[in-house]
């Protein structure tokens, strides 16, 4: 068992971890709508994505990633699919 397993089975670390998630997905969704503005049907590049969580938080949109970690690149395809299109190289 690794010890994320044994921390999570307490319950009050299963919701402080639980109350991170939803700020960070909060922050990732607030981020999105007052800085990036991408409408449906737009077209964005982002280097250096990442595992593309940014996505998550996007419209229908034609995305596409670009990281240089293979790791976060399989996270990402793995993740959304065909949602976005992710690459593994340096810009």
């Amino acid at each position: 068992m690794s010890r994320l397993t044994r921390i999570l089975e307490l319950p009050g670390s299963y919701r402080f971890l639980g109350k991170i998630a939803c700020v960070v997905a909060n922050a990732r969704v607030a981020y999105a709508q007052q800085y990036l503005r991408v409408k449906e049907g737009e077209r964005v590049l982002d280097l250096g994505c990442g595992p593309g969580d940014i996505l998550s938080a996007l419209p229908d949109c034609e995305y596409v990633g670009v990281d240089v970690e293979k790791r976060y690149i399989e996270a990402a395809r793995q993740r959304f699919g065909g949602r976005g299109t992710f690459r593994c190289t340096s810009v």
